[in-house]
C-alpha cells in the first residue's frame, strides 16, 4: 500500500502508538472500496475491525427480527468507528449492520491488531472506550429523536445535515431513502413534506428535494415552526 506512514499518522489514536507499533499497524492496514448499497458487514458476517472513512458515506443500521430498520448514525469522510470492531470489545454486544450510502473508500485496522493494542497499550484502550461512550451517546440521541421529536423536525434536521455536508440546496434523495434516514415510513414522510412544500420551504422532485428556505428548515428543526 502506498502512503502507509500517512495513513498510520491519520489514525485518531496514532499519538498513543510507539514507533514499533506504528510499523506493525502500517503493515496490517488495508483499504477497501464499496459501491453504493454495498454491505460492509452484517450481524452474522465478519468482524470488520476499526475503520476510518477516506471518502463517501456509510450508514449504521439496527435491524429488528421483523426486518424493521433503524438508522443509528452515519459516517462521512474523516470519521472513524469502533463498533465495527465489536468482536474485540469484551462484554459489549451491539449487533449492527453497516451499508454504503454512496460509493466509499475505507481504511481498515484488522481486529487482531486492534485487539492486541487494546490489551498492551493503555492509551489506545482508553481511547477505544472513550469513543464507545461517544457512539452510545449518538445512538441515544437518535432514540430520543424517534421517541420525542416531530417528523417534520427530523426531516428538517436530516436535510440541513446534507446541506451543510455538500453546500448544495438540491439534495439527491428519494422519499423512501429519507424515510429510512429519519426512521419513519415513506407515507408519513410524503404526508409531512406536503405542507412544507406549500409553505415554500422545500420543493419535492423525482429523486431529489430542493431546499428553498434554509432558515425556515432551521426553524422547523428547532421546533420554532
Amino acid at each position: 500500500m502506498t502512503d502507509v506512514p500517512e495513513y498510520v499518522n491519520s489514525l485518531p489514536f496514532a499519538e498513543y502508538l510507539s514507533p514499533e507499533e506504528k510499523k506493525q499497524v502500517g503493515s496490517s492496514l488495508t483499504v477497501r472500496n464499496y459501491t453504493k448499497g454495498g454491505v460492509l458487514y452484517a450481524n452474522s458476517g465478519e468482524c470488520l475491525g476499526f475503520i476510518r472513512v477516506l471518502s463517501g458515506r456509510i450508514r449504521a443500521i439496527l435491524i429488528s427480527p421483523e426486518g424493521r430498520e433503524i438508522s443509528l448514525y452515519r459516517l462521512r469522510q474523516g470519521d472513524s468507528d469502533v463498533l465495527s470492531a465489536f468482536c474485540v470489545l469484551s462484554r459489549i454486544t451491539f449487533r449492527t449492520q453497516m451499508a454504503a450510502e454512496s460509493d466509499c473508500r475505507i481504511l481498515v485496522v484488522p481486529p487482531s491488531v486492534l485487539s492486541r493494542l487494546k490489551e498492551t497499550n493503555p492509551g489506545v484502550k482508553g481511547w477505544i472506550y472513550d469513543r464507545l461512550m461517544d457512539r452510545f451517546s449518538d445512538v441515544m440521541h437518535v432514540m430520543e429523536q424517534v421517541l420525542f421529536s416531530r417528523v417534520d423536525q427530523r426531516i428538517a434536521r436530516f436535510l440541513l445535515d446534507r446541506y451543510e455536508e455538500t453546500g448544495e440546496t438540491a439534495v439527491a434523495i428519494t422519499q423512501e431513502q429519507l424515510a429510512q434516514g429519519i426512521n419513519s415510513a415513506r407515507e408519513v414522510v410524503a404526508r409531512t413534506l406536503k405542507p412544507m412544500e406549500k409553505e415554500g420551504i422545500v420543493q419535492v422532485r423525482r429523486g431529489r428535494i430542493l431546499l428553498q428556505d434554509v432558515k425556515g428548515l432551521s426553524d422547523i428543526s428547532k421546533g420554532i415552526k
